[in-house]
């Protein structure tokens, strides 16, 4: 989708010429198989117990329930954290560890599940396979700027 045409601004040391500003096409996420979803149901299940911890600190007379309940939530979320370790391969742990360091387990699982990346660059760069119809540009030449950073600036003509 094209956002902005492309602009010529005129200025005191040349004319600047702006890129077009448009949007990638979009790519719906990937459906996970019977596997994906098993691991989804895990991540948020470890994620509502430790909601439920957190909606108990913030009633006021509740640290004595949640005192009895603590080692309650941390045996569920062990056997959470253990079936996902049974499901998912090295790799895909891997990737859920880093991701579960900012995300939630349920995001991360999402991400991990549903939003794969391609490791292979050959399969990258074959047209509707992973990346490709993602990134303006191939992945082998490093992440791109968005196209508003593509600023020309006009070439010097004293030297």
């Amino acid at each position: 989708m094209n956002l902005l045409p492309s602009i010529a601004i005129p200025g005191p040391f040349g004319t600047l010429h702006l890129p077009n500003l448009e949007t990638p096409p979009l790519k719906l996420p990937a459906i996970p198989d019977a596997r994906g979803k098993e691991g989804i149901k895990n991540a948020v299940g470890a994620d509502i117990v430790d909601l439920s911890d957190t909606v108990l600190d913030l009633i006021p007379g509740a640290d004595i329930v949640g005192g009895v309940l603590d080692p309650l939530r941390d045996s569920i979320t062990a056997l959470h954290e253990k079936e996902i370790l049974n499901i998912l391969t090295k790799e895909e742990y891997s990737d859920y560890l880093d991701y579960n360091k900012i995300f939630p387990r349920s995001v991360a699982m999402a991400r991990v599940m549903c939003f794969k990346e391609v490791k292979n660059l050959k399969e990258a760069k074959a047209a509707g396979k992973g990346l490709a119809g993602l990134l303006p540009m191939s992945p082998a030449k490093g992440p791109p700027f968005p196209s508003a950073f593509n600023i020309t600036w006009p070439k010097s003509e004293t030297k």
